[in-house]
């Protein structure tokens, strides 16, 4: 995770999220997309199951694009999910001040 980023204020720098069904991105142009936070390069699953976690190993999980005058904020996970996620809430809450 990006320590610095305005998304990731009040995180650790590592920090589990809720996957099921979730995605990943590859950053194919840095210079507008920024990767702000990265699923595990290996051994991200810390409960249940996991299928294809090659595909998701150092794979961007949180990114912000620049859109006009505004932010574009895009989650590869679900940060909202019921009650499992008190750890990645700060995201949704930091994604939306200015």
């Amino acid at each position: 995770m990006i320590p610095n980023s305005r998304l990731a204020r009040g995180l650790r720098e590592e920090t589990a999220a809720y996957f099921s069904t979730s995605s990943a991105f590859d950053i194919t142009d840095d210079k507008r997309v920024r990767s702000i936070a990265e699923y595990a390069s290996k051994d991200a699953l810390l409960s249940g199951w996991m299928l294809g976690e090659k595909y998701l190993n150092g794979k961007t999980a949180l990114a912000e694009a620049s859109y006009g005058k505004g932010k574009i904020v895009l989650f590869a996970f679900r940060p909202q999910h019921r009650g499992q996620s008190w750890g990645t809430f700060p995201f949704i809450f930091n994604a939306l001040e200015k």
